[in-house]
């Protein structure tokens, strides 16, 4: 039987779900060429966010990749696979070959690989096909340098999902008082790097309502250029660039020239802006069912930075964030693909 592995491929993040637990990983990739050598800093240590491998797939020449923060930091070639195409680039299969390398179980290695499209896509019934052929079948070795691994794969079979909905199952699986509704909307906003997407779901009729549902062009990067922007007017020649942000973020503040400039005053304003942006702009497209809405369930990579500005725009509204928010849809896609084994293993 095939095991399950689900991969999420976003603007700012890839991310897996199998049998050896969970990965991540920055969605930038580089391909060698004539034997350049990638210098990655920390002298060639992985940190779970950096990658290096030969992958060899079938009838092709073998090819040298780097990814994640090796591909960042380490070439001048690197490139995210939607600056090529959305979907059906070699980069973005590079990108879903290393992360299922990453988590699956090497000693069997045929997959079914679950994987998720924004509604927009997801809706047309022929794009999600496409994507299924693209991905159906595909075989590869994939020998991981940083730590030693060799994985030899085949997706037998493919799920195509759709992003938020999936979030929210994962989410039904956190939260019983969720799971328990059987009737009104769901509101759903899954917060992502470049952009947020928005649902809502019938829960009597268990199905996307389509006007209700798209995407905004707002995400955390957002929030990132806003702390860029008033850290450059304090120093403007300093070398920070937006993909330096998050660790700054992270670790509260910025150094330039043996200073320390704090910047949480700044994020915490920038997180405001974003979530008030959002809302504003959701109010015009969900109308009534802002006040309507059974509950609303927070995801991505930015439901935990929005979530207490989020929860004050509702209300008395339920809302929910799962845990892990930004692995929520790759668990809702894993979750899925292993129900629908189940099922057909039991002949229903």
């Amino acid at each position: 039987m095939e095991q399950v592995v689900a991969v999420d491929l976003g603007f700012g993040w890839v991310k897996a779900l199998g049998a050896r637990g969970k990965a991540r990983f920055p969605s930038v990739i580089a391909k060698t060429e004539h034997d350049e050598i990638l210098s990655v800093r920390g002298g060639g240590k992985t940190d779970g966010e950096s990658i290096t491998a030969t992958i060899f797939q079938a009838d092709r020449r073998a090819v040298v990749v780097a990814a994640g923060k090796a591909a960042a930091v380490g070439s001048s070639m690197s490139m995210r696979p939607f600056e090529v195409d959305r979907s059906f680039s070699d980069h973005a299969l590079w990108l879903i070959l290393l992360a299922a390398a990453q988590v699956m179980d090497p000693l069997n290695h045929r997959i079914r690989l679950a994987v998720g499209l924004p509604f927009a896509q997801y809706r047309h019934e022929a794009t999600r096909e496409k994507v299924r052929r693209w991905l159906e079948n595909q075989e590869a070795v994939v020998d991981i340098e940083h730590p030693a691994a060799d994985r030899a794969l085949r997706f037998e079979k493919v799920d195509v999902y759709a992003q938020g909905l999936a979030g929210l199952v994962a989410a039904m699986e956190d939260f019983a008082e969720l799971a328990d509704l059987q009737t009104g909307i769901v509101m759903v906003i899954d917060i992502g790097t470049r952009t947020t997407e928005y649902l809502g779901v019938d829960m009597e009729r268990n199905q996307i309502v389509g006007h209700l549902s798209g995407t905004i062009d707002l995400g955390m990067n957002q929030v990132h250029q806003q702390v860029l922007d008033r850290l450059q007017r304090k120093i403007s020649m300093a070398p920070w660039r937006l993909h330096d942000m998050e660790s700054i973020i992270a670790d509260g503040y910025a150094r330039y020239q043996g200073r320390r400039y704090d910047v949480a005053d700044i994020y915490a304003e920038a997180v405001k802006d974003l979530a008030a942006a959002l809302r504003h702009d959701l109010a015009g497209r969900w109308q009534r069912e802002m006040v309507t809405a059974e509950a609303v369930v927070v995801m991505g990579g930015g439901g935990k930075a929005l979530e207490e500005d989020l929860r004050k725009a509702w209300g008395e509204t339920p809302v929910f964030v799962p845990s892990d928010p930004q692995f929520a849809n790759v668990r809702g896609y894993y979750l899925m693909s292993v129900a629908k084994q189940h099922a057909a293993a039991q002949g229903v």
